[in-house]
This record gives structure tokens, sequence and C-alpha cells, in this order.
């Protein structure tokens, strides 16, 4: 444990007279937030949480405020400028229109990104539909798009794939958020990079160096591949893990793995090419130490 932090300490260090902070929070599956103080940037803004019996029956599913105010409360929301959106399955955005209540962000995703942020309440002068290899300014945070991978879920299966039906409503049911396109971003600040790709399948796919690689891991089988293909070749420093807990378990519980994932297979085919850094849900951590 001590090697660890010193490890991480030595890798960030050189931080220390160029940048000021940088915090990321992790809440669970790919939603994280990231700040310098003056910029905030949140990603996949899910943290309701829906049962599996409740995907089952094809009921409707919905944000819930009271988890939404726990965890970002609205001082937190009014410090966001921008909110990205990997893909358009629930998990993804089901609290997008609950979040931005408190918000005057733009919102980045793919057409049913779009559609389901306009659903759910989202005013049109905030919503922007993005392309591969699109740059977006943020503060001094500068996003590149680049395209995602998702792995199928089970026999070479994707479910609710396609673009979101054009009388999509809010509430609807979980698999009434269809996946069209799939994005990952390369998020550069102050000459440093941060990767984040919620899928557990290589995206990265032309040689870039990655300091930070927030890594979707929810698919064990693909463990040897993501890291042959995009970690070792990215020459990665530190990899925070994401999308490797139960997302049908509330965020007060103690974290639970889903069970495709096995972070301790993880762990071990890691170890000797980056620093592992988890995070606890709601945990925030200060990547690049603040200057005085």
């Amino acid at each position: 444990m001590k090697k660890n932090i010193l490890i991480t300490f030595l890798l960030f260090s050189s931080f220390l007279t160029k940048v000021s902070a940088l915090d990321i929070t992790w809440f669970g599956t790919s939603c994280f937030y990231l700040t310098d103080g003056k910029s905030t940037l949140l990603f996949d803004p899910f943290l309701s949480r829906v049962s599996l019996t409740d995907i089952i029956l094809f009921r409707n599913v919905k944000s819930d405020p009271k988890i939404v105010n726990k965890w970002l409360p609205a001082e937190m929301r009014k410090k966001i400028q921008a909110i990205f959106v990997t893909h358009s399955h629930y998990d993804h955005l089901l609290d997008i229109g609950e979040v931005h209540k408190e918000s005057y962000s733009k919102v980045f995703g793919s057409y049913s990104t779009i559609k389901i942020a306009s659903a759910s309440g989202v005013k049109k002068k905030f919503l922007n539909k993005i392309k591969i290899n699109q740059k977006i300014k943020v503060g001094e945070f500068e996003i590149e798009v680049l395209k995602g991978n998702h792995p199928t879920h089970f026999m070479n299966f994707t479910l609710a794939e396609g673009k979101v039906d054009e009388d999509f409503s809010y509430p609807s049911s979980a698999l009434s958020y269809k996946m069209d396109e799939v994005y990952s971003f390369l998020i550069k600040y102050k000459g440093k990079t941060i990767f984040l790709n919620a899928s557990t399948y290589p995206s990265l796919t032309k040689k870039r160096n990655v300091d930070i690689m927030i890594q979707g891991l929810a698919h064990a089988k693909n463990y040897d591949e993501l890291i042959t293909k995009q970690i070792i070749p990215s020459k990665t420093k530190l990899v925070i893990p994401s999308h490797h807990d139960n997302l049908f378990s509330s965020l007060d519980k103690e974290m639970e793995p889903v069970v495709t994932s096995d972070i301790g297979l993880f762990r071990k085919k890691i170890k000797g090419h980056s620093v592992l850094l988890e995070l606890n849900i709601g945990e925030t951590k200060t990547m690049i130490p603040k200057l005085k």
C-alpha cells in the first residue's frame, strides 16, 4: 500500500510546478466529475439505479431527484460547464435531465443522446451533437472526441442497439434507451493527457501517450486485449477503473462488482505496466496537487 502511494506521488510530482489542482470524483459506472476549480466537466450522468426486474418487465425507469441531490448537490451541478455522454444506454445518461436542472451546461453526445436529453427536459439551446475527431474547448480542458467500441452483452449480441425511436418520451423503459454512436474522450489539460473509455474494449487506435486512463472494466474477457492493444502502447502511467461496479446496486451500499468483471484479475494483469488507482464511489482524488 505504501509503495503504491509513493509511486503515485512520484508519477504526478512533475505536475507541481506546471498546473493547478485537478480533482476527479467517481459516482459509479462511468459517471465522473472533473474540475480544476474554474471549469468542470461531467461524464455519463447516471446516479439513480434501476432493478434488473424493472428492465426485464419493460417498466419505465426514471431519475431519482433525492439520489441526484445527495451525490451531486446543486452547488456542484451549478459548476458544470459541459456534460459528455459516451453512448446512449440508460446507464450512461438516465439522470441527464435532473442533473441539468441546476446547470447551464452544454450537453455533448450522439443523435440518440440529444433526443433522450431533450425528452428528459434539457432545452434545445444546450444540446450539441458531436462528431468523431471534433475538439471542444472548455476552460483549460481540450476534449477530443474519438470513436468508441461497445462489447457485446452476451453471445455476440448487444442489447438496445440502433437509433432511439423518434417518439421516445421520458420516462421510458431501460431498453428504449437505444445506443447509436459510441465515443471515448481524450482530454488535454495543461500538457497532460486523460483518456476516458467507458467500454472494456480498446478504442485508442492512434499512438498516444496517456497520463491518466479512466477505463471501463465491465467485461473481464476483454482485459488481455485492452492491456496489450491500448494500455501498453499508450504508455499509460495511471489507470482508474470504472464500470466494474454493480449498476443494479444503490450507491449507498458498499460497492460490489458486476458479475462480468474481475477487478482482482485486472490487478494481476496490469501489474508492471501501470499504477492502478481504485476509487470508492463518491470519492474525490486530487490528481494534480494545488499550487500555493
